[in-house]
């Protein structure tokens, strides 16, 4: 069995998350056994697989394992259903149902957002209206965790329940709202202790690896979460540490740099730990060797994260008509280091020569409102749309002309491969790792110094002013995708893994 370990799958999640799930259907389409596992706890786990188009069978989570909630009947629970007392009175509300008994607040019923009246969580109040009590409901209608808080509001303690409302988890915090002390009860009749939540996790690792005969896979996707859970096992499976990012400080020096601190503990400190590393380019794979002074103590692979995406697009190549004229768009987090305020910036000399052009910035971060300010600024809100995180991009990429990234860390981010898929060529910044790689300038896009805001704008106009051109990169653009086909992908992930 081979494990992605991870921290969580939420509602917005990152290209870590989004790879896993190409990656876990690759592995479907393989017919080799796979899961997803995390660590947190989450209430709407089952919501958000199921918004990213994942089976319940292919994701695990540690919380779930424990409690014998992995496969249980869903049901709706209301405010009918709940052990409130009759000398009470609920007042209901769409988004929030008040418990009182005359003028004190007693609880607030919290409802699962889009639903009527599905319990989400539930804060009961002390007679001064201190929050002393949080309960959460599984979105597939148990009671899964209750939370209780100290006066002065900090969380000192939680306990986790099954499916039957017995008690299987307990966690106790310190005042920085940090794990100290994690209990599991009643775990094939044992009560197992650790000293933290972390420790829990590595035993949960632990407890798959055992039941694969020592003989699993694990393959850690999100820097230091995923590392530690798998340095902390007790157990050797194979372990494989999976890097997403550039693996030195300095975005412009792989080689001379300092190792960045994702990295620095996992394969700096306890190489002996992994069984390989998977990059996404040989580029990285040679500054990374040359780092270790020419010979790396861990055999390095090279995978792209990036596969194909099936858009079924030939008829379009023949046709050329789904894309609407000058429609641009963005693809990605919305934080400093992806420089999409500068996008807006370029974007604003875009539309002084085509005025018809527009802009849609997919995606949700910290930049939001900074973005959202200088859209205003420059008067661009006709032309320019903040449009938040959507799973499926499909009806984005099939109106697209052009893909513009201004991202500058990541490594061949997964919006060049899943927008070529649909014939969309590409303009992005210039990277360490990645984007040479997917893009040849004049054929599938263009690529543009970083931070060259001028030369971002001109090259966005000169691509979509050549229609005559701009269809010819759309057919290279979707044969450069076909390179990435999951049958290519998945033989380098075979070679990989045995």
């Amino acid at each position: 069995m081979i494990y992605f370990v991870n921290q969580y799958l939420l509602e917005l999640n990152t290209s870590i998350e989004h790879t896993e799930v190409k990656r876990i259907n690759l592995f479907k389409q393989m017919k080799i056994p796979a899961k997803i596992v995390t660590r947190d706890f989450n209430t709407m786990m089952a919501e958000n697989i199921k918004s990213l188009g994942l089976d319940n069978d292919q994701v695990l989570n540690m919380y779930d394992y424990f409690r014998d909630t992995i496969n249980i009947p869903v049901r709706v629970t209301k405010n009918c259903d709940l052990d409130i007392s009759k000398e009470y009175d609920i007042n209901p509300g769409a988004n929030i149902s008040r418990v009182v008994k005359g003028a004190q607040l007693i609880m607030n019923i919290h409802h699962v957002p889009g639903t009527f009246g599905h319990t989400y969580f539930i804060e009961y109040f002390d007679y001064l209206g201190n929050l002393v009590k949080k309960r959460d409901y599984d979105s597939r209608g148990f009671m899964a965790r209750d939370q209780f808080f100290a006066a002065d509001g900090l969380l000192i303690y939680e306990r986790h329940y099954d499916k039957n409302g017995d008690v299987k988890i307990e966690n106790y915090f310190d005042d920085q709202a940090i794990v100290i002390r994690t209990i599991l009860y009643d775990y094939k009749d044992e009560t197992y202790y650790f000293e933290n939540e972390m420790e829990l996790a590595s035993f949960f690792l632990d407890e798959l690896n055992r039941q694969n005969d020592l003989k699993a896979t694990f393959i850690g996707d999100r820097p230091t979460i995923s590392y530690d859970m798998i340095m902390g096992m007790q157990t050797r499976g194979k372990n494989i540490l999976y890097m997403p990012n550039p693996h030195t400080i300095d975005d412009n020096d792989g080689v001379y740099a300092d190792m960045s601190g994702l990295y620095a503990n996992a394969i700096y400190q306890h190489p002996n730990q992994w069984n390989s590393i998977i990059v996404a380019t040989a580029k990285q794979k040679n500054d990374l060797t040359k780092w270790y002074g020419g010979k790396s103590p861990i055999p390095i692979e090279v995978i792209s994260p990036s596969v194909q995406v099936e858009s079924e697009q030939d008829t379009i190549l023949d046709k050329n008509t789904a894309h609407q004229e000058n429609k641009v768009i963005y693809t990605g987090k919305l934080d400093a280091k992806n420089n999409v305020v500068e996008l807006v910036e370029a974007f604003d000399k875009v539309v002084t020569i085509l005025p018809n052009a527009t802009l849609d910035i997919y995606g949700y971060g910290t930049e939001y409102d900074a973005i959202k300010t200088k859209i205003d600024e420059l008067k661009l809100s006709n032309s320019v749309r903040l449009l938040g995180y959507h799973s499926d991009l499909t009806s984005a990429y099939q109106s697209a002309e052009l893909l513009v990234y201004t991202g500058n860390v990541d490594v061949e981010p997964l919006c060049l491969i899943e927008a070529m898929s649909y014939s969309v060529p590409c303009v992005a910044y210039n990277s360490l790792y990645g984007i040479q790689d997917i893009i040849k300038d004049g054929e599938n896009g263009f690529v543009v110094d970083k931070h060259r805001i001028d030369e971002l704008a001109s090259t966005i106009i000169k691509t979509l002013e050549n229609k005559k051109r701009l269809h010819k990169m759309s057919q290279n653009a979707y044969h450069t995708a076909k390179t990435y086909a999951p049958e290519n992908m998945i033989q380098k992930w075979q070679q990989v893994l045995n």
